[in-house]
């Protein structure tokens, strides 16, 4: 799944949590997708497992983010 912002979001620090229906998986990420054209980067983040299918990362985006 990819999500994609109607206008870039500003740079900074992000509080990111995220649940799901199944409490069974084990590695959970996701990809910040920031910069453009050329400078476009992803970077993996991992999401550390808070119990009942719950999982929650803090993470700094230098750049205006494009999607995730």
């Amino acid at each position: 799944m990819r999500l994609v912002p109607r206008q870039p979001l500003r740079p900074g620090l992000y509080d990111v949590e995220i649940a799901f229906a199944s409490n069974r998986l084990s590695d959970v990420g996701f990809d910040f997708e920031y910069g453009a054209g050329e400078r476009a980067r992803l970077r993996t983040i991992p999401l550390a497992y808070l119990g009942q299918g719950r999982y929650r990362s803090v993470c700094d985006v230098p750049e205006p983010l494009q999607a995730i």
